[in-house]
This record gives structure tokens, sequence and C-alpha cells, in this order.
């Protein structure tokens, strides 16, 4: 509600604000708080968005969700200041993992949410791992209540003792995943990850699919966008591991 109050003050006091709501409109709610979600954009929400002297969002998709609202939008894509990024020394992460020196990584970095596509990609990994050997997946971040559904996934599959969770790491494991990486997969993400420039900073291929949004960047040089399935995922990464 902190919003609401700023907007007040600034709408009595006649000053300008800016909006940076990271997430487009309507914001996704779970069917308990959607009415209240209804009902606050009715009386307050949209007029928030409406009189903002400018609205920054992430992407082209943010921005399109905004101008049915709003024409003062700007699109400001996230960045990092590749002096923070050293280059750790490869292998130390396979190592401090005890992973094979000879495998290949298939990294994940962010939180593990269901919303992330991570069923599917390890659905597709468990396709991969009939017809390719030496091959890990490893899921960096923390859990948000979906790491035992994705073990189980695993288990059934029987892939369990090829996927890695990390759980959290702190910033030097992080960038020596990266370094020791082959080729990095979020099935489904939605802004501007930050973790996509990461891997780009160290050369690591990006996969990622039409299901959520889109970079337009990310188009057949740095990356691969394919379509949101098993085959098409496993297709791609294949592709890139190639």
């Amino acid at each position: 509600m902190l919003t609401v109050v700023i907007y007040f003050f600034c709408r009595l006091y006649d000053v300008p604000y800016i909006l940076q709501p990271h997430g487009k409109v309507p914001i996704e709610v779970n069917q308990r708080g959607k009415y209240f979600k209804r009902l606050f954009d009715y009386i307050i929400g949209n007029r928030i968005i409406k009189n903002a002297a400018e609205i920054l969002v992430l992407n082209n998709d943010e921005a399109k969700s905004y101008r049915i609202i709003s024409k003062n939008v700007v699109i400001i894509n996230n960045g990092i200041n590749k002096a923070d990024y050293e280059l750790p020394i490869k292998q130390n992460f396979k190592k401090k993992l005890n992973i094979p020196i000879e495998f290949e990584i298939i990294l994940y970095v962010g939180r593990i949410n269901e919303k992330k596509g991570l069923d599917l990609l390890i659905e597709a990994f468990s396709e991969l791992c009939k017809n390719k050997d030496k091959i890990i997946l490893v899921l960096v971040g923390p859990d948000d209540g979906y790491s035992e559904h994705l073990k189980n996934l695993s288990k059934s599959r029987n892939i369990s003792d090829k996927v890695v969770f990390t759980g959290f790491l702190n910033k030097d494991d992080k960038l020596s995943a990266y370094v020791d990486a082959d080729v990095f997969v979020t099935p489904i993400y939605y802004g501007f990850p930050l973790t996509f420039l990461e891997a780009m900073i160290y050369g690591i291929p990006i996969i990622t699919t039409n299901a959520g949004d889109r970079l337009p960047w990310i188009n057949g040089t740095v990356g691969i966008i394919t379509e949101y399935n098993i085959h098409s995922l496993e297709k791609a990464i294949i592709s890139v591991l190639s």
C-alpha cells in the first residue's frame, strides 16, 4: 500500500512520479486474490499507471501491456557492470561438486519455482540422457517450494543421479558454475533476467522458449528461442552442445 500513499501525496502536491513496476498488467495472482486485485485496479491501480509521468519497463511485452493504459512508457533494459565479474578458474565448480571433468553441464540459475518451466527442462533432459552420455543438469538457486516435486520427477525418470540441486550459491560459486557450464537454459522467464547477461559474460549460449516474455536479441546468435515442448527443447540443447 506504500505505492498508494505516495501516489496520493504526489497528486495532492502536483509532484510528477515515475513508476517502475517490473511486471505486466494485469499482475498474475492466485485465485484467492484475483477479485481483490480486480477491485484494486478498478479503484486506484489503473489511475496510478495512467497518471505516471513515465513508466519504466524491461521489455516489449511489458511495454505493450502498459500502453493500453498509458502512452508514457519507456523501455530500459537491465544491465550489469562487467568489471564486477572476474573470471574464475575453470573446473573449480566441477571439482567442488565431484562432477567429472569430461561431463557437459546444462545449467539453470534462478529460483526453483513452478512458473519457470523446470519440469519441462527435466523431461527434455531425461530424453537427452537416452542418447547422450557424460551430461549433467545443474539447478542453482533457492527453493520456492518446488524442489521436492522436481526431485521426484527426476527419480521417476531414473536420472536423479544426473540432476544436481545446489540450492543458493554465493557469488564466487555461482560464477564458477557459469564458467564450467556448456549451455544455459531457462524455459520460461518474464522481464529481463540478469542471469542471461551473466551467462553471456562467460560466453554461455542461452536457450529459452516462447512460453514467457521475449527479448529480441536472443535471435540465434547468442541463444535460441524454441517451442515450449519436450522435443523442441531437447533438440535445441543438442544443437548447442554439438
